[in-house]
Parts: structure tokens; C-alpha cells; sequence
């Protein structure tokens, strides 16, 4: 909480995120990961957050291993300021992940990449501050402008932002209409980011990283309650 001592701490976070834009590369990547991974974080009902980790093998999209770990949050929920309160435990959790020998190419993180205001989404600050290839998947557009009606099947469709394309709006399946928001984080480019959520997408809304991670971390938090 110390970044909140200060007349506008909000600024303070501003101008972090404007520098961490200066080291993002959205280089174009042709080879796909055999090993991709899926990083959400659930909240137990006293507030302490649980962090999980799941690896997908790309020739399957099936769940190849799993890890999990909790901790206290003392950072608030702040609209666009996500990795403030999040990255913390991700990056511990990340450290285990190594020490299992278990790290995936390409991570694919709730929350959002370049799709964000000032481009600096969770995904991308974790990008960059760890040094991976990673990927923003969220549910809702958090800026940006995409038409998604009538959208089919697998269709996708681009996401503009002062007339920069940030990412795509993606349906996934036939069972729901709403698409999901795919966008880069660092070291890959859209049009990767959008292959890679592709070939790890299974029956869910969610790519199976994504998705094994959120039950994962969803089970923990409410057996804690």
C-alpha cells in the first residue's frame, strides 16, 4: 500500500505503466508452443486471493499438470490497475512453477494485454516484467471498438483502438454468443496471440488454460471460506 502514500497515487501507477509500454515487443512468432499455460486468481471470502497454474499440451488441448498457492491482497480492486493487486502473486507462483521444471512456452492470462487503455494490461506487465510470451484473455472489452453481433462459431472479428488494432473479440462455441477478448501481452503479435487461443480451445468458453485454472483457483477459494 505504499504506492497510495502520496496526494495522487494513481499517477504515480500512470506513469509505471506508461514505462513498462516502452519495453513491450509485439514481434510476430511462427512456431507454436507445445506447452502453453493458463494463470487466473480466485478470492477466498476474507479477501485473500488464490492463484493457479495449468499447463495444456497444444497437440491435445488436454491438462497436463497444476499448481496452486495463496496469500494475503493488500492492493484494491482499481479498474485498468489489475497487475498492481495481482502480478505479486503471480510471479511468486511463477517461481514454483520453474522450480517444478513446468514453465509453458506462451501463458495465457485472465485479464487483458495491449486491450487496455494505456495498453498496459496484467498480461503485459507480466510480460515484461518476467520475460515471457504472454497472452490477455477477458471476458468483457475493456476499451476499444468491435461489432460482435451475429457472430459464428470460431469467427473473429478485429478490436480497434484510435485506429490501432489491439486484439479480437473471438466466439468460441456454439453453446454461448458471447465472445471472449484475445489480445498480445508481450513477445507475440495479434495475429499469434489469436492462433495460439485457438489451438488450445476445447468445449469451454475459455481456452483450456484458462479454464483449468479458473475451477482450479474457483475450488481452492470457496473450500477456504
Amino acid at each position: 500500500m505504499d504506492r497510495f502514500l502520496s496526494d495522487r497515487p494513481l499517477e504515480r501507477l500512470k506513469r509505471v505503466q506508461e514505462a513498462l509500454v516502452a519495453k513491450v515487443s509485439l514481434r510476430r512468432r511462427k512456431r507454436m508452443p507445445w506447452l502453453v499455460g493458463g494463470l487466473d486468481v480466485s478470492y477466498t471470502a476474507s479477501g485473500a486471493a488464490v492463484a493457479a497454474y495449468a499447463l495444456v499440451a497444444t497437440d491435445s488441448a488436454q491438462l497436463v499438470w497444476s499448481t496452486s498457492m495463496g496469500r494475503p491482497v493488500a492492493f484494491p480492486y482499481i479498474s485498468t490497475y489489475l497487475s498492481f493487486r495481482e502480478l505479486p502473486i503471480f510471479l511468486e507462483l511463477l517461481d514454483q512453477v520453474r522450480a517444478a521444471g513446468r514453465m509453458a512456452e506462451v501463458l495465457l492470462v485472465d485479464g487483458s494485454g495491449i486491450l487496455h487503455q494505456r495498453q498496459a494490461g496484467i498480461a503485459t506487465h507480466l510480460g515484461v516484467v518476467a520475460s515471457l510470451p504472454t497472452i490477455g484473455v477477458t471476458k468483457k472489452l475493456l476499451c476499444g471498438r468491435v461489432e460482435i453481433d451475429r457472430m459464428q462459431p470460431m469467427e473473429s472479428r478485429p478490436v480497434m483502438y484510435e485506429d490501432r488494432l489491439i486484439g479480437v473479440a473471438l466466439r468460441t462455441n456454439s453453446a454461448s454468443r458471447r465472445p471472449i477478448f484475445v489480445s498480445p501481452g508481450n513477445r507475440l503479435d495479434v495475429q499469434f496471440a489469436e492462433q495460439v487461443v485457438r489451438r488450445v480451445q476445447g468445449g469451454h468458453r475459455l481456452p483450456e488454460p484458462l479454464y483449468w485454472a479458473d475451477r482450479l483457483s474457483r475450488a481452492i477459494a470457496q473450500g477456504q471460506r
